[in-house]
């Protein structure tokens, strides 16, 4: 009973700070690190004791004891290598490190936390790139794209200059004006768009190719993406439902 409650009210200080997280990604793409501060000062010592109280009491068993603990430690180093490289954003690492520190040991059917935790989080993601490619295909968006630049379909989409100031995502598309003439091109694909601050939409809104790109009207954009939401739906998920690859694979 005194583990549930622990465990309950660590549920309850990672919430706590996930949709506040949730609030400032979407609408800033930025997030303080103080807003993980009740999370991880509160909910992973209350989940830490709930799991001491079940190794002692029997309910967890000795023996799995260095294996949860492993797997746990594991995806936080992976989570933090993944965000040093800027694979994603270094408070969605952050997010990802106190969520496996906190619930490594809840008992999932058919699976483990930590597993099932991913699985949902990368079906949120698919479900997101899907709803994309759905609302570029509604506005026939592939008729601008060769094959090799098709995989925007699910990562990008058109959008007005109006939208820049408040569309988070980046310019894909270099407008330039030759005897009045605009013309348009993709940009290099290879290149890492993540690191070139003025390519961000809000960027390019302030800068004096402003009239260009607004004279250029919609353009393409590649989203970038909150990733906080799709954490905090993947753990909703996951302490909801449970592992939902497994529950498909057992249909």
């Amino acid at each position: 009973m005194i583990a549930d409650l622990l465990l309950g009210a660590s549920v309850c200080s990672l919430f706590a700070s996930l949709i506040p997280a949730c609030y400032r990604d979407y609408r800033y793409r930025k997030i303080p690190v103080a807003t993980w501060k009740f999370a991880a000062m509160v909910g992973i010592p209350l989940s830490f004791a709930s799991f001491l109280i079940r190794v002692v009491t029997g309910s967890i068993s000795p023996d799995a004891v260095p294996m949860l603990v492993g797997i746990a430690l594991v995806a936080a180093a992976a989570a933090f290598a993944l965000g040093y490289i800027e694979v994603f954003g270094g408070a969605d690492s952050i997010a990802i490190i106190i969520i496996v520190l906190t619930l490594f040991y809840v008992p999932i059917a058919n699976s483990l936390f930590v597993f099932a935790f991913i699985n949902n989080t990368v079906i949120v993601c698919l479900l997101i790139f899907l709803a994309i490619f759905a609302k570029n295909v509604v506005e026939r968006n592939y008729r601008d794209l060769s094959i090799r630049q098709f995989p925007l379909m699910f990562v990008g989409t058109k959008i007005p200059f109006t939208h820049f100031t408040t569309y988070h995502g980046i310019v894909l598309e270099e407008v330039t004006a030759e005897d009045g003439v605009l013309s348009r091109r993709f940009m290099d694909f290879s290149r890492n768009f993540r690191m070139e601050r003025d390519r961000f939409t809000t960027a390019i809104a302030a800068s004096d190719q402003a009239d260009l790109y607004r004279q250029a009207e919609k353009v393409w954009v590649m989203y970038v993406l909150p990733f906080i939401i799709p954490i905090t739906a993947g753990l909703a998920v996951t302490l909801g439902v449970g592992d939902v690859v497994q529950i498909l694979l057992h249909l």
